[in-house]
């Protein structure tokens, strides 16, 4: 990640800026802007936005986005882009239910804005966008947030793991949504506690393959092959995703990671006591919605005590 205090110097530049800035933009404690990771200088961050953005339309898929470039020093193509648009398209349309349930209930909640953690390529965008929400993605996957970027050109996207959002001010967001992601880390509780620093007024967790009731969280961890090249492990979702520290979890010897990724399911009443002592944390809602091909997924609202 790179943090730059932006400033626009030439004509031609200028006139980009205010769809620059909105297209992708936050502000951490020192009031300056945030680009997802790229190597190279101020100057080909901006031709590379503009070549993104192409124009103030938003886009609503890779294909209406039309020949666009990425950068020589961009690792992925626009293929692989697309691998990553289609294997998130087939998750959210078997969830597309819940997602629509949860956005609802946030959206007419007297939020104002939202961040959306572990966003993807931005399948839940036009459902909060519905609402005039402002809304923020975040994800770990410099593919992922490349995708979405070349889809909407009036969001704030963030190339974060969960660990790096401290350099965002607390409660910066009225709401913060998470959905199919702590099933796939180790350090599940730090995220969740991360979460929620970021919420002013809720957080609302989605659990796809539900919380079942057993007595202990069943954790699984795949480590990837070590004869494999790195470059393989995340695949086209990038190698953010593939590099990440797991925590102890992962069965380490010593403090180096193993690289890997988790395939859990969390217990209902664990992780009901782990939110619960989340500060000034109130759970207000906790329902199991049945798919009839799915299964059973969980949704569970947390509440800021007090806040307006």
């Amino acid at each position: 990640m790179l943090c730059f205090g932006f400033k626009i110097i030439s004509e031609e530049k200028r006139r980009h800026r205010r769809l620059q800035l909105k297209w992708l933009r936050t502000v951490d404690k020192q009031q300056r802007f945030i680009i997802f990771e790229h190597p190279r200088t101020l100057e080909i961050q901006m031709k590379w936005l503009r070549n993104l953005r192409r124009s103030g339309r938003p886009q609503t898929s890779l294909n209406q986005a039309g020949s666009l470039s990425l950068p020589s020093t961009f690792r992925y193509s626009i293929a692989d882009l697309n691998v990553v648009e289609s294997n998130y398209a087939q998750m959210f349309s078997m969830h597309r239910d819940i997602h629509e349930a949860i956005v609802r209930d946030i959206c007419t909640d007297a939020n104002s804005s939202a961040l959306e953690v572990a966003c993807g390529p931005g399948h839940c965008v036009p459902l909060f966008r519905a609402y005039g929400i402002n809304y923020t993605g975040m994800d770990i996957s410099e593919t992922a947030i490349a995708a979405s970027a070349m889809k909407f050109s009036d969001i704030q996207l963030l190339n974060l793991s969960i660990e790096q959002s401290a350099i965002l001010a607390p409660r910066s967001f009225d709401a913060v949504y998470n959905s199919s992601m702590l099933e796939h880390i180790g350090k599940f509780e730090e995220a969740i506690f991360a979460m929620w620093r970021l919420a002013r007024r809720r957080m609302d967790l989605m659990f796809f393959e539900g919380l079942s009731d057993a007595k202990e969280h069943a954790i699984k961890f795949f480590p990837y092959d070590r004869s494999e090249d790195a470059t393989s492990w995340g695949g086209e979702y990038g190698m953010k995703v593939a590099l990440q520290d797991h925590g102890p979890r992962d069965g380490r010897i010593g403090s180096e990671p193993v690289p890997g990724y988790f395939y859990s399911r969390y217990a209902q009443e664990p992780m009901l006591d782990l939110l619960r002592t989340l500060p000034e944390a109130v759970v207000s809602n906790v329902q199991t919605l049945v798919h009839t091909e799915h299964g059973s997924r969980s949704w569970i609202t947390i509440r800021r005590a007090g806040a307006n």
